[in-house]
């Protein structure tokens, strides 16, 4: 229970004979004589499991023989409190879903991204009530020619996409399709890639926390929904155009003069505390990518609107739950990213023939 020791009890590395290496150390001492002790409380406590720790023999000598005064009884409680949250948590964890995760980080001008560690995949998983099965398959980190060479993964963004969606798929075939998915790099691409996953599935986005450079969804709990709507119906009568604007993590000049040069009906799509973690739970963006399904049905559906500008600035699990909401018998989506000050068109997501496709931008 000595904060990161982590030793095996069970077994002496040296000589490899297996037995009980234990020892059973008092917070506050059972005699008051002793390290931490205290007259009357301590034949009290004596016997109390919760004053005592589980503890090997080179930290149990530290605290009771050579650094008795710094291990006082307030900061060895504080050690058994977090040791024992530490293990209930995992043990709770043995309770959720096993599920395959995934991990596809391209990089972002030239810069890599570390993969998510154990504990960022338990820590992540647990909002989703579900724990790794195997191991992290790492569909693609950090390719060398695409960190050298960003233009060449901008040409094949539409390529190098559907292959990634496409054995994401095909590998969550026996678990019928959830799963896990760590992935970094452009917006457009993170869109495309929901896309292509669909929203019938169960394959669930993890966030980046930039706050804590990890990856780690900040809220245990869903929170009261954390953007706002906005549109004014009368303004699609006499277009089969018009402008999506998400703004999560900025809503920034490049995109208010993209969507003031293209000169259309502006949909908001906007956080109420704008930042990394605008959306701060998975369970908040199942809710997003619902509302976002319902919104490009009703263009279609009911305004007759046949492309959407989709100008957007947000997290990289927010981008995946985003192109998710897009389904068949919706609005084209042209979607634009940031290209220096001023936005660009990189990619076209369709259908054809009752599949969702990704294009070049200005393919027919």
């Amino acid at each position: 229970m000595f904060e990161g020791c982590g030793e095996n009890l069970l077994v002496d590395d040296l000589t490899g004979y297996k037995g009980n290496y234990s020892y059973n150390a008092h917070n506050v001492a059972s005699s008051a004589s002793g390290p931490r002790g205290i007259p009357y409380l301590s034949a009290t406590l004596s016997n109390t499991p919760s004053n005592i720790l589980l503890l090997c023999d080179k930290h149990h000598r530290l605290i009771d023989k050579i650094a008795t005064v710094d291990f006082n009884a307030s900061r060895l409680s504080e050690m058994r409190n977090d040791f024992t949250k530490t293990v209930d948590k995992l043990l709770e964890g043995l309770s959720f879903q096993p599920i395959p995760v995934f991990s596809i980080l391209w990089p972002i001008g030239g810069h890599v991204l570390s993969e998510p560690d154990e504990r960022d995949i338990a820590n992540c998983l647990s909002r989703i009530k579900a724990r790794i099965v195997g191991g992290l398959n790492m569909l693609s980190t950090n390719e060398r020619s695409y960190r050298k060479k960003p233009e060449i993964f901008l040409r094949d963004m539409d390529e190098i996409v559907e292959s990634e969606a496409n054995s994401i798929l095909q590998q969550t075939l026996r678990t019928s399709h959830r799963a896990a998915l760590f992935a970094f790099g452009p917006m457009s691409a993170l869109v495309g890639l929901g896309a292509c996953l669909g929203n019938k599935c169960e394959i669930t986005p993890m966030l980046r926390y930039r706050d804590g450079s990890c990856w780690i969804w900040p809220q245990e709990l869903k929170v009261e929904k954390p953007y706002d709507i906005k549109l004014n119906a009368d303004e699609l009568a006499e277009t089969d155009e018009v402008i999506l604007c998400i703004g999560m993590t900025n809503y920034t000049e490049s995109m208010k003069l993209q969507a003031e040069q293209l000169n259309l009906p502006i949909i908001e799509v906007l956080a109420k505390n704008m930042g990394n973690a605008a959306i701060p739970h998975p369970d908040n963006g199942h809710e997003l990518r619902s509302d976002l399904h319902l919104l490009l049905q009703s263009l279609y559906d009911e305004h007759k609107i046949k492309t959407v500008h989709l100008l957007i600035c947000a997290s990289n699990a927010v981008c995946i739950f985003v192109g998710q909401a897009f389904d068949l018998y919706q609005p084209d989506l042209l979607v634009y990213d940031f290209a220096g000050d001023n936005m660009e068109i990189r990619l076209k997501i369709t259908t054809e023939k009752g599949i969702i496709k990704l294009n070049p931008p200005y393919s027919n």
